[in-house]
Parts: structure tokens; C-alpha cells; sequence
């Protein structure tokens, strides 16, 4: 057991080193830092930049940069770890990379964490209300992209409920049992 918890940890401890390789790199003019140059990270981190490389021209990249932001009635913050901002007419995405394998399982909660940071995009007045976002989950490893594009109405639509079920904390849901840290107290 203890080798998993290790596993895990290094697992986490490397997908947040190639997260900050990759916004080192994209300050450095899309180049792979020379302290992951002759790693086993070197090929995601380089794939990664040079996706991003050929849009730089169309787009302010913003990586790792904190939002707070009205939730419905909770004031929240989150990380998001690359924004791209159009500098014309095209549309602003939000990048999310993603170590390892794509499982189903995981997608789902992904794709509600990208929802939150558009709905703070919208929030924040930096796009207008009537905008789509392009939402990206990029997973390095495998060289390979997922996509899907919202609305402000959308995100409404759609994170509504979940706030909705922070403000009924006795209700149980059985979807996240498997992940709840309080499992062994609680009365389920």
C-alpha cells in the first residue's frame, strides 16, 4: 500500500512538473527548458509547446495565472493552466493538460472543472456574454486533444445544479462515494 501512495505521489508530482515545464517553455519563446531538455518529460512538454507555438500569433497565452470569480453565491478561486486569449476575432480557449491515459471515469469531472473556468471568464467581464469558448483537455502523453466549445448560457445551465448541491450538503450522492474523504464516518 505504501508503494502506491508512492506511485501516486510521483505520478502527481510529475504531472505538476510538466505543467510548470510547459508555461516555463511558453515564456521562453516555445522552447523546452533546458532542465527537462534531456528527460523522459522532454517529448510531452516539447508536443505541448508546439501546439501551442503556431498559435501564438492569434492569441495573449496566459499559463498558471489565478482567478477569483463569483460562483452563483460562493466567491471561488481556481488555477486554470492556460488561458488563450484571441487577440481578434477567434475564439478564447482554456487548456487543461493531462498526464497519463484518458479514462472515461475521469472525463466527466475534467470537463466540469474547464466549465468553471469559463463561467469565470464570462464572470469577470473578459469576454462578452454572447462568446463561446473553446475548451481543450490535452493529454501529453498521449499526443492527443479533446475539445468542446461553451456558452455563458451553457454554463449556467450546466454548473447551476452543481452549486446547487453544495448548498444541500445532507443529500447524499452515491456517484462520489468512492471519493469522499468522509466514507468511514459517514451515515450512508
Amino acid at each position: 500500500e505504501e508503494e502506491l501512495a508512492n506511485v501516486v505521489r510521483s505520478s502527481a508530482d510529475r504531472g505538476t512538473m510538466i505543467h510548470a515545464q510547459i508555461a516555463k517553455g511558453i515564456e521562453r519563446n516555445f522552447v523546452v527548458p533546458l532542465e527537462s531538455f534531456h528527460s523522459e518529460q522532454k517529448a510531452p512538454i516539447e508536443w505541448a509547446l508546439n501546439e501551442l507555438k503556431v498559435l501564438a500569433s492569434d492569441f495573449e497565452l496566459i499559463p498558471e495565472k489565478p482567478l477569483k470569480f463569483k460562483f452563483f453565491n460562493f466567491m471561488i478561486s481556481g488555477i486554470p493552466d492556460l488561458l488563450l486569449m484571441p487577440k481578434a476575432n477567434q475564439k478564447a480557449q482554456i487548456w487543461d493538460f493531462k498526464t497519463g491515459r484518458i479514462t472515461q471515469e475521469n472525463l466527466a469531472h475534467y470537463w466540469v472543472q474547464l466549465k468553471v473556468y469559463a463561467y469565470a471568464l464570462f464572470q469577470l467581464k473578459r469576454l462578452p456574454l454572447s462568446s463561446e469558448i473553446d475548451l481543450k483537455l490535452v493529454f501529453v502523453d498521449q499526443k492527443q486533444t479533446l475539445q468542446e466549445s461553451i456558452s455563458f448560457e451553457q454554463c449556467q445551465t450546466e454548473l447551476y445544479p452543481l452549486w446547487r448541491s453544495q448548498n444541500e450538503p445532507w443529500k447524499i450522492n452515491s456517484d462520489h462515494c468512492t471519493q469522499c474523504p468522509y466514507g468511514d464516518i459517514c451515515p450512508r
